[in-house]
């Protein structure tokens, strides 16, 4: 005897039934074995540990956002174009202080020290001043910290 699709299907489907139909008492089962316990004071123990991490990753970013305020007021008070205190952070380095001297880079030092010299140079005299007007637009980039 040969079956038909449909037949199939439908024989199928009261098997399934059939296998479903205690499944509320298959899962009290489950639920009394001690090895189901375990599992679920382990999530928790993973939600909580999870609480945990999201906790301390807000700390960390206030921290970070204090340490930041603090290295602008740093660089306010004893930086400036040339000399800085620069802060590294993010989820895959570790955070680090560096200072940082570079003439170069977008509104470096370089364009204010070329704009200063081609004003210094204006003058007829500069040629007898000119190192003077050097040292003079360096000395603005030393830090003393005494």
């Amino acid at each position: 005897m040969q079956f038909r699709k449909f037949e199939i299907d439908a024989m199928v489907d009261g098997v399934c039934t059939k296998i479903l139909c205690n499944a509320d008492h298959v899962k009290a089962q489950f639920e009394n074995l001690q090895e189901y316990a375990d599992i679920k004071e382990a999530l928790n123990d993973l939600k909580e540990a999870k609480k945990e991490i999201k906790e301390a990753e807000e700390k960390a970013s206030r921290m970070r956002k204090l340490v930041t305020e603090d290295i602008k007021s740093f660089n306010d008070q004893y930086g400036n174009e040339v000399f800085k205190l620069n802060y590294n952070y993010g989820y895959s380095c570790d955070d680090s202080l560096e200072f940082e001297t570079s003439v170069n880079g977008y509104h470096g030092a370089r364009s204010t020290i070329a704009s200063e010299l081609a004003v210094a140079l204006l003058p007829r005299d500069a040629k007898d001043n000119i190192m003077q007007i050097v040292s003079d637009i360096a000395d603005k980039f030393i830090v003393d910290l005494s």
